[in-house]
């Protein structure tokens, strides 16, 4: 790698750590060129040089946050024997990132696509947030013949929607009032979506 590739890399990184502070602790309508560009240490211009535009910016944290997430689901899944255990390990440690990022699920959920820039890429990615919470325990009972490919699909999907609008009453609503609650409510809904009878 060249030196101008090293410091490009570099530079990208810096601004994209500063942007992700931001939009962690303050959220997106605090997040401005010139915010991201004085907490990186540098002039807005100059985060132009290495950015074509804020939005792209905005999805390089969005690409990174949904990366922290997934990682932040692992041990929950892997430490889990049964389907059920897994799924619930998952789904359990995507409310927990969320609860303790309260910005991060603003950015995902909250804000308006439009205004981090008209792409579908960013929609997709927000829209399958959930689906690694969920897929290993999903398959296995695919592969076990407990559940068809379509019923999993189903399962798949109300747990996304289900779990998504539990979240954003908590978050926006502060219903259920607080987070032992949350996580009582959030225990039923798994217990009534994966209930295989």
């Amino acid at each position: 790698m060249s030196a101008t590739e090293l410091q490009k890399q570099r530079m990208t990184s810096y601004f994209i750590e500063a942007a992700k502070e931001i939009l962690r602790g303050e959220g997106l309508k605090v997040a401005s060129a010139r915010n991201i560009a004085d907490k990186a240490g540098y002039s807005y211009a100059t985060l132009y040089n290495y950015f074509e535009d804020l939005s792209t910016l905005i999805f390089e944290c969005v690409r990174d946050f949904q990366t922290e997430l997934e990682e932040s689901i692992v041990p929950a899944i892997d430490s889990s024997n049964t389907a059920k255990d897994k799924i619930r390990g998952g789904i359990t440690a995507w409310v927990n990132y969320f609860v303790q990022y309260p910005g991060i699920f603003e950015l995902f959920f909250l804000e308006r696509i439009g205004e981090v820039g008209n792409r579908s890429d960013i929609a997709d990615l927000i829209y399958n947030s959930i689906v690694p919470a969920c897929s290993d325990g999903l398959e296995q009972w695919v592969s076990e013949g407990r559940l068809s490919e379509e019923q999993a699909v189903g399962k798949l999907n109300t747990l996304r929607f289900q779990i998504t609008g539990l979240m954003l009453y908590y978050s926006n609503r502060k219903n259920p009032a607080d987070y032992s609650k949350l996580m009582q409510l959030l225990n039923r809904q798994i217990d009534q979506i994966l209930d295989l009878k």
